[in-house]
């Protein structure tokens, strides 16, 4: 009974061994990639250089200063996290109770 156990185990590793050579290991790089976006939004906001530098160094290449403005690429895969985001500046905030415009507040009466 030991030695069945021991060899279907044997033979679910030599299994689980070939599928990640035949995957290309796609499943490591895909975790670091999900937690580094997650990242990024804690050090995007953060006001320490040194963090924002690494992640800038880990999403992007190209780096150019001009007129106290960086610009650079974002890289693969970072690229199309950066494209989906398209225009949205993060940072700006509206109101959540949005009114007519023109509109005054009414108060309820008992």
């Amino acid at each position: 009974m030991k030695a069945k156990l021991l060899n279907e185990k044997q033979t679910l590793k030599e299994k689980l061994g070939q599928i990640e050579k035949i995957s290309g290991g796609w499943l490591e790089p895909a975790k670091d990639f999900v937690t580094t976006c997650n990242e990024i939004g804690s050090v995007a906001w953060q006001e320490n250089p040194p963090p924002l530098r690494e992640f800038l160094k880990t999403v992007g290449s190209n780096f150019i200063l001009k007129d106290l403005s960086l610009s650079f690429t974002y890289i693969k895969p970072y690229d199309v996290v950066a494209k989906s985001q398209g225009g949205l500046d993060w940072r700006a905030r509206q109101e959540l109770n949005l009114r007519p415009t023109g509109s005054k507040p009414v108060a309820l009466s008992s």
